[in-house]
């Protein structure tokens, strides 16, 4: 693209002139961002300017087209910056005239703030001290409500089990067509891993075969593996299948300690990055590239100790899973039959019309839908650390919340090729679900509920956690917060003196001055003249 100097003016007038060569049927000029290039340059005294690059209504003795006409191409080009399509030219507002940029810029910041105060009001309940309800990650008039009612309706399966199975079969079909979502300059896969947790006989089969059933059966499911070897095999010849497994946690447990499955962790690990997988044997080399999993497991809540052990939780295998436990709730009618497939034909066709429109092959985060994210990050990113979760498990379920964003997206039925506030505010809520499931999970492990081993580790590091909050108020540049304030925030300083929590924090800053401003502490006294190195005395 030509550089542009301080004043806006091109500096490159070789590639200029090569852009205006272009043909006026080239199809990446058949939008309205053609009236926007081009235009700091006047035409040849005497002629028109170039018709793919004039505003409509222009003419030799009025190039610009002042008034309406003038106006009406701005709102044209805003219309594609803001909203760009296959033809676009994402670096339209660096060629378009002043006028253009000014607006884009202007409606831009707008946008981006807007964006953001929407996420807060989505996450509010945060604020209070609350997670998201079930119901709050649950878009209104959606396929996934659709889904909640027939179950809700039907059976008396927590509601956690139909949902998940609903994301997770769509998730499973987005990847089997190879759908990408593009941000910040990546392509990010649309798959998940979950672990659901329920008590034995509360339905997680029936849910899951039952919306595989009424979402047409058109996802490729990934065949169980006995061995390393038939698990490489079965991933060549059913890559980007999706794995609905039960009992999950035993396949782990097999995984950690049986040695015909010892292999199969490093293949998921791989299938996670999408790094290469090769396995050679007398008979064969089995390679898969890019290789991507959906997975969906399941087991039971009160037996997963015994297979997912803590060193599965400190060496970061297990942060790859959201984890998600489902209850029954107490104040739901017990059902002798499940009288699903009566209302079965409804979510199908509710799924058809969705499936019917089919899929964009990328999905695009602009910096308005970047805004929600980056500020809902920042709000997770204050309740995780205040729970006592690992950051490295923050920061992988707000990642997987862009996945959510998408998967939303899609149950939405919306058609656009672009992930939208709303679709982020839903799946911020859904990443805030994780933390409160992980955090329940991860008190199996620890339950004096003290934060020791916060995130299944042995020590405690109440110092660790208190550095990472006050590096998290410094990142949103937040209020500063005295040691009484703090205690309460964060679980692992349940009991501990103020204090104690001031020796905290004062170490936190001799470790990294930026947290000064944030951190309330007690000015220290000066040491006497005599023990003071420069011998001085005080003013």
């Amino acid at each position: 693209m030509p550089n542009m100097d301080p004043k806006g003016q091109r500096a490159d007038e070789e590639e200029l002139e090569a852009i205006r060569r272009r043909a006026p049927d080239d199809p990446a000029w058949d939008t309205p961002s053609n009236i926007a290039i081009a235009a700091t340059t006047p035409p040849a005294e005497g002629l028109p300017p170039p018709d793919p690059f004039a505003w409509p209504g222009a003419t030799a003795e009025n190039p610009l087209a002042d008034g309406a006409a003038k106006d009406e191409a701005i709102a044209g080009v805003m219309a594609e910056l803001l909203t760009p399509n296959a033809h676009s030219n994402p670096d339209l507002y660096e060629l378009a005239k002043p006028e253009v940029r000014q607006a884009y810029f202007e409606a831009l910041a707008q946008g981006k703030a807007e964006a953001e105060q929407n996420v807060r009001v989505a996450m509010s309940m945060l604020a209070g001290g609350e997670w998201p309800t079930i119901d709050d990650c649950i878009p209104k008039d959606s396929l996934l409500e659709l889904i909640d009612e027939v179950f809700l309706a039907t059976t008396d399966i927590p509601r956690e089990l139909p949902m998940f199975a609903a994301m997770h079969y769509v998730s499973g079909l987005l990847l089997q067509r190879h759908v990408g979502i593009s941000i910040v300059g990546e392509v990010w896969r649309p798959d998940i891993w979950t672990i659901c947790l329920a008590e034995s006989g509360t339905g997680k089969s029936f849910a899951s075969s039952r919306v595989g059933q009424v979402l047409d059966g058109v996802v490729k499911m990934f065949p169980e593996s006995d061995s390393a070897a038939k698990f490489a095999e079965n991933l060549r010849d059913h890559n980007r299948g999706l794995w609905v497994r039960d009992e999950f946690a035993q396949f782990l447990k097999a995984m950690e300690t049986g040695e015909a499955m010892a292999a199969t962790k490093d293949y998921l690990l791989r299938c996670y990055d999408g790094a290469k997988i090769s396995r050679s044997t007398k008979a064969e080399t089995v390679e898969v590239i890019d290789p991507a999993l959906t997975i969906f497991g399941s087991t039971v809540l009160s037996t997963v100790k015994k297979y997912l052990t803590r060193e599965m939780l400190e060496d970061g295998f297990a942060q790859r899973f959201a984890f998600v436990v489902a209850e029954r709730d107490p104040g739901r009618k017990l059902r002798a039959l499940y009288d699903f497939a009566k209302k079965a034909p409804i979510i199908k066709a509710s799924w058809q019309a969705i499936a019917r429109a089919g899929f964009h092959e990328r999905y695009i985060v602009d910096e308005v839908a970047r805004a929600a994210f980056e500020e809902a990050f920042q709000i997770l990113l204050q309740r995780g650390l205040a729970q006592d979760l690992e950051l490295s498990f923050i920061k992988r379920i707000t990642h997987r919340g862009v996945k959510y964003a998408l998967i939303y997206h899609v149950l939405l039925g919306k058609k656009s090729d672009r992930l939208d506030t709303e679709d982020f505010a839903f799946a911020a809520r859904l990443c805030a679900l994780s933390m409160r499931d992980l955090r329940k999970v991860l008190d199996l492990y620890n339950p004096d509920g003290n934060g020791k081993g916060k995130g299944g580790t042995k020590t405690d590091d109440r110092a660790a956690r208190v550095a990472e909050f006050l590096a998290a108020l410094r990142d949103l540049d937040g209020a500063p917060i005295d040691a009484r304030t703090l205690m309460p925030k964060i679980r692992s300083l349940r009991g501990s003196s103020a204090e104690d929590v001031r020796g905290f924090m004062q170490a936190a800053v001799d470790a990294d001055p930026t947290l000064a401003r944030y951190a309330v502490l007690p000015k220290q006294k000066a040491a006497p003249a005599s023990q003071r190195p420069d011998g001085a005395k005080l003013p």
